[in-house]
């Protein structure tokens, strides 16, 4: 269960949340700074939706949410173009709206430190409150209820790249330790000011009163993700060839080269989307020509394709 997994790998997070749920002081507000968000994103969505004080992971409704099928939560993702002011418009048309599920929605935006300044300012205004009308029918009725604003559910996520640099050296001489040493990453230590610094608003720093520090992904958390995880693009790719009848294997070897490339990449999870498909590309387009029926992947020593595609005929 997700549960069990940060409760061994994001400690912190798993604390915190557990804290402001048993308390009942939810914040309207969170973000999750890392590269290693994913899990911990469904699991505080699922809390948020779930009848249960956390998140139980059996009900409907959690599985709606770990299936991509809750159809209250509303996600914007700045990773291939910049979250905009017209994206934050948008959200505030689904205010005017019911629910469909008939309980909380749930704003999702991620990436959020690629959020222009229009945007930010755009956001600010709905997380400070502002009264909007939402329309309501149940039946054949419908009504227009006042809604306060502040009471939305928004969680930001960013991995925030190259904010650790802005620290300093912790010592000098032959024992300093860098901050930038991607083993030993402590979100903890960046500042308010470091994300103004970043670009982020002061004011909607403000606003996001939980703000919760991911610890890093290893090597191997990489390699577990991509065995293992639900959201594994590996896993994806499968799915697909096999649905086109292409028989698709891969070497031990081959799975740790991919997780090295997306460590190097520095990325978190989407590192092993990047690598991933870069070297599947080639043999998709060798694929839809009809000149392939198998593909079976190995260590190239280079996460960049050098595997031979005549092997896979």
């Amino acid at each position: 269960m997700i549960k069990d997994y940060l409760k061994e790998n994001q400690p912190l997070f798993y604390r915190i949340i557990e804290n402001e749920f048993n308390l009942k002081k939810i914040p309207h507000a969170f973000l999750l700074v890392g590269n290693n968000t994913d899990q911990p994103l469904q699991f505080l969505t699922m809390s948020l939706i779930c009848n249960e004080t956390l998140a139980c992971e059996q009900c409907i409704d959690c599985k709606k949410v770990l299936n991509h099928q809750y159809a209250d939560i509303i996600e914007i993702d700045g990773e291939e173009e910049s979250i905009k002011k017209k994206h934050i418009e948008n959200i505030q048309e689904t205010f005017k709206k019911s629910s469909l599920e008939g309980k909380a929605k749930v704003y999702i935006l991620k990436n959020v430190e690629k959020t222009t300044k229009e945007a930010m300012n755009a956001l600010l205004k709905i997380l400070e409150g502002n009264i909007m009308n939402v329309n309501i029918i149940d039946g054949k009725l419908a009504s227009v209820i006042p809604f306060d604003t502040s009471k939305l559910t928004v969680i930001g996520l960013g991995a925030f790249a190259g904010i650790i640099k802005q620290e300093k050296k912790i010592a000098l001489g032959f024992n300093s330790v860098s901050s930038n040493d991607k083993e030993d990453v402590d979100y903890s230590k960046i500042t308010s000011k470091d994300f103004v610094d970043y670009g982020m608003l002061p004011e909607l720093m403000g606003r996001f009163t939980s703000r919760v520090y991911m610890h890093t992904l290893k090597k191997e958390d990489l390699r577990n993700i991509l065995l293992f995880s639900n959201e594994s693009p590996l896993i994806l790719y499968k799915e697909y060839f096999k649905n086109l009848n292409i028989e698709f294997s891969y070497d031990d070897d081959f799975i740790d080269e991919v997780a090295d490339g997306a460590y190097n990449l520095d990325l978190g999870a989407r590192g092993l989307k990047v690598v991933l498909d870069d070297i599947i590309s080639p043999y998709l387009f060798e694929v839809y020509a009809g000149n392939i029926k198998k593909i079976h992947l190995k260590s190239s020593n280079d996460y960049k394709l050098k595997h031979k595609l005549e092997e896979n005929l």
